[in-house]
């Protein structure tokens, strides 16, 4: 039932991008730049009500290439104990075009302090529009893939067996 809402919704959008770029063609006196005009009006307006989630969709996966990695800090990782913390939690990312939350999960090494293994996670949330419809399950974007990412889009339990190293909490 969301699928055909959101056609619906789609369809009377792109009725009124093309009403309106009909409208200021014929406002503007023939000239060779006139069909210029109305194909740059109807895009611009197509877009609009998810350029928010376009733009943020790049700052997103910039963060997640840069920064979703594992960063190992000691040499030997197999037959530790650690212990996980997760500082930040849920941080939103200031400055981007949509809500992009952060969190950093990190292993210590319970016996030396140091830190084991640590990476970091980002969550996306949808823009103005996916938000003002209503219709995502927990704000998920519509233009963007996959809305989270860590190093595998996996924590816990894989993290720990993957490394060999065993978590206490």
């Amino acid at each position: 039932m969301t699928g055909v809402f959101l056609l619906v919704v789609f369809g009377l959008w792109l009725w009124a991008c093309i009403a309106v770029a009909r409208a200021l063609l014929r406002h503007f006196q023939p000239r060779p730049w006139r069909w210029l005009i109305a194909p740059m009006v109807f895009v611009a307006m197509l877009v609009a009500p998810v350029a928010d989630e376009i733009v943020g969709g790049f700052q997103f996966r910039k963060l997640c290439e840069k920064n979703a990695v594992f960063r190992i800090g000691v040499d030997k990782l197999e037959g530790r104990t650690t212990k996980a913390v997760v500082q930040p939690a849920n941080e939103i990312v200031p400055g981007t075009a949509i809500t992009i939350y952060h969190s950093r999960f990190e292993y210590t090494d319970v016996q030396s302090g140091e830190v084991v293994v640590n990476f970091d996670e980002y969550v996306a949330k949808g823009g103005i529009f996916i938000r003002t419809l209503g219709i995502s399950q927990g704000g998920a974007p519509i233009t963007m893939g996959r809305p989270a990412c860590s190093p595998q889009s996996v924590r816990g339990e894989v993290v720990n067996r993957t490394l060999k190293f065993s978590v206490i909490n």
